[in-house]
C-alpha cells in the first residue's frame, strides 16, 4: 500500500448497505481514534454510537423541526432558502445502520487569559477562533473515518446537522460536563457506486514552501 492510498480509500459516502458494522471494527476505530494527537494530551473528546434505528429516525427529526422552526421565523431569502435546500443533506444519515457523534471537551488554551489581561483582545479572540480545544477532537474523528474506510466501511463528515447540535445533545443526553457537539458521520458498507471525490485545489494553492 502506497502512503496516500489509505486516503484515497476514504470518501464520503451517503447510501448504506442494511446490517450493523461489526462490532470488533468499530472498537478498531475507536482505538484509532485514540491515537490521534490532542494538544497538552488532553484526550478532550469522546465518541457516541448508535445502531438503534429509533434514535437515528429521532436524530433525523430533530433537525428537520429545527430548520422548519428557523425557517418559520426568516423573512423570505437567502438565509431561508438556503437552510431549506441543506435539509436532504442534513438528514441523509436516516436510513444507514449506525450513527456516530462526536465531542469535544473542556480545554484550556495556552496563553489565552494572559492576552486578554495584557489588554490584547483581538489577538486573545483569533487565538480562541483557531479552536486548539476542538482541533484534537477533529484528528480523532479523522482518524476514525480512515480506519472505517480501510476497513471498508463509508463514512460522511457532518457539520451541516449542527444548527440543532442543542437538541441533538439532549436527544443523545450524554451526560459529561463541558462536552459539546462537533459533528457525526453515518457508518456502514457502501451501497452501489461511490461517488467520485470532489476535485481538490492545486497543490499551489494550499503550501508555501518559505527559504
Amino acid at each position: 500500500m502506497g502512503p496516500l492510498d489509505i486516503f484515497e480509500q476514504r470518501k464520503s459516502v451517503r447510501a448504506f448497505l442494511q446490517g450493523p458494522p461489526q462490532r470488533e471494527d468499530v472498537m478498531k476505530m475507536v482505538d484509532a481514534a485514540r491515537l490521534a494527537p490532542t494538544g497538552k494530551n488532553a484526550q478532550n473528546w469522546h465518541i457516541a454510537y448508535t445502531e438503534k434505528t429509533a434514535l437515528i429516525h429521532q436524530a433525523a427529526e430533530c433537525i428537520l423541526m429545527k430548520s422548519r422552526a428557523i425557517q418559520g421565523s426568516l423573512e423570505e431569502g437567502n438565509e431561508k432558502e438556503s437552510l431549506k435546500k441543506i435539509e436532504p443533506y442534513s438528514i441523509f444519515f436516516r436510513e444507514a445502520p449506525a450513527l456516530v457523534f462526536f465531542y469535544y471537551g473542556p480545554y484550556r488554551i495556552t496563553g489565552l487569559e494572559a492576552l486578554k489581561l495584557a489588554g490584547r483582545p483581538e489577538e486573545a479572540a483569533t487565538l480562541k477562533n483557531s479552536g486548539p480545544g476542538i482541533q484534537g477532537a477533529a484528528a480523532a474523528m479523522e482518524n476514525f473515518l480512515l480506519c472505517a474506510a480501510r476497513l471498508g466501511y463509508g463514512t460522511c463528515w457532518m457539520t451541516a446537522p449542527l444548527f440543532a447540535a442543542k437538541e441533538l445533545e439532549e436527544l443523545v443526553g450524554l451526560g459529561l460536563d463541558g462536552f459539546h457537539l462537533m459533528a457525526l458521520t453515518p457508518l456502514g458498507r457502501p451501497r452501489g457506486i461511490i461517488n467520485t471525490r470532489p476535485l481538490r485545489k492545486p497543490r499551489e494553492e494550499m503550501f508555501t514552501a518559505i527559504s
